[in-house]
């Protein structure tokens, strides 16, 4: 549960016309990639700027498909992955639209620290899936506040140079946090419940969903052995 202060922080930010803007031109970011692309997918990660996106898109398209890769029994807990799932079925998106993939390869304790594995297999197999839906455009909830990085990538709203085969589309990519979470507190969206795990101690500001033990994010999410000793060195269940 969030602590009533925070709650009441982000409402308050809801109401004030700096948010209100960045909703407006957020959804004009979206009419315009439903006007110039026939056949979009939304990138859904269950974290909390993507839970956010698919809140705006899918009052654009109800039957908007949704791509969700799964990292496995070894990187994500199957009780955070199935909520993950259930969040985004709560807001609307049809089970036949929402394609959940993984790979057998990462059904084993050596995918939290083999990333080309991680890798080959989510670009393979979104590629794959690309070519099956005919896919035209994607939904990511990328944004500049986030790093160095995702500032070069996403300064624009569409990105028509990145990789896998077509363009990205980044509603959200002027949102501060503060603004992600304004956006769930005020439409009373449901999010992971990881976000109040861990914000209690790391503060909304730096809490994010990741991988968990894993060596790549430590940096991020150094407190799982704290706050998840019971899924430590062994298969999520």
């Amino acid at each position: 549960m969030m602590p009533k202060r925070w709650r009441k922080t982000f409402q308050m930010w809801s109401e004030t016309n700096e948010y209100k803007e960045k909703v407006k031109e957020a959804n004009n970011i979206i009419k315009q990639c439903f006007k110039q692309f026939k056949h979009p997918y939304l990138a859904y990660s269950g974290g909390k700027d993507s839970v956010a996106m698919l809140h705006l898109v899918i009052q654009h398209e109800p039957n908007i498909e949704v791509w969700l890769w799964d990292h496995g029994p070894y990187l994500i807990p199957r009780k955070i992955q199935k909520e993950i799932e259930e969040n985004a079925l709560k807001q609307g998106v049809k089970p036949e639209n929402l394609f959940i993939r993984t790979s057998k390869q990462l059904d084993h304790p050596d995918a939290r620290w083999d990333y080309m594995r991680w890798y080959r297999t989510f670009f393979s197999t979104l590629s794959n899936l690309i070519d099956d839906r005919e896919w035209d455009i994607a939904f990511l909830g990328i944004r500049k506040e986030e790093s160095g990085a995702r500032k070069a990538r996403a300064d624009k709203p569409f990105n028509y140079t990145t990789d896998p085969k077509l363009p990205q589309c980044y509603p959200l990519h002027e949102w501060t946090w503060m603004d992600v979470w304004a956006c769930i507190i005020s439409n009373n969206i449901s999010y992971l419940e990881h976000y109040d795990r861990y914000g209690a101690i790391q503060g909304y500001d730096k809490v994010r969903l990741c991988t968990f033990f894993d060596e790549e994010f430590q940096h991020k999410n150094a407190i799982d052995g704290v706050l998840m000793p019971e899924f430590r060195n062994k298969k999520y269940n």
